[in-house]
């Protein structure tokens, strides 16, 4: 095992005296980016699809501060969503690709060094139905952070997120029709 390990050295150096520091500054900028990943943390977070179906399938670190009163998360994957007018923003896993996933969302307001309760949500109906469905008002032209988990586990799932907008008042609110 020993000379099959010096024979793979011997053979990387090689490589190595092939090429110059520009190809090897690129590929070690190559693996680092794959080493991580945008949403990983606030500071990373990709903005938000406000049409169709939103994959969450990595996950950082987990969320200092909840909005829905409880922890034990196994990580986040965080989003950013500037409002483009003022309304409820809906965001809910509670779809049949996600086979009633325990999901749940928080989002906030502010800069990721400060950020500031704006909403969240955890079960559409503990034990039910353990997706998420969360509307938050939102103000146009701020922006909200939004951190995405599946709170036991790393598995993939979707959301989808909406804006209904609201007229004739400053501030509107949004219920939630349940039978």
């Amino acid at each position: 095992m020993t000379s099959r390990f010096f024979e793979i050295w011997l053979y990387l150096a090689e490589i190595i005296k092939l090429l110059d520091m520009k190809k090897i500054t690129l590929i070690l900028a190559l693996i680092a980016s794959c080493l991580t990943y945008g949403q990983s943390s606030c500071a990373t977070a990709v903005a938000v699809n406000t049409v169709g179906t939103n994959t969450v399938s990595a996950y950082g670190t987990e969320i200092a501060t909840t909005c829905t009163g409880n922890s034990d998360a196994t990580g986040s994957a965080w989003y950013s969503y500037t409002a483009t007018a003022t309304g409820v923003l809906n965001l809910s896993s509670d779809l049949p690709a996600n086979n009633n996933n325990d999901t749940r969302v928080n989002v906030y307001t502010g800069t990721c060094l400060n950020l500031t309760c704006a909403g969240g949500s955890d079960d559409v109906s503990y034990p039910a139905n353990l997706a998420t469905n969360a509307n938050i008002n939102v103000t146009a032209g701020t922006t909200y952070f939004i951190a995405w988990d599946n709170r036991w586990s790393t598995t993939v799932f979707q959301f989808h997120s909406k804006l209904y907008t609201c007229y004739g008042s400053s501030k509107c609110s949004f219920y939630s029709i349940s039978s």
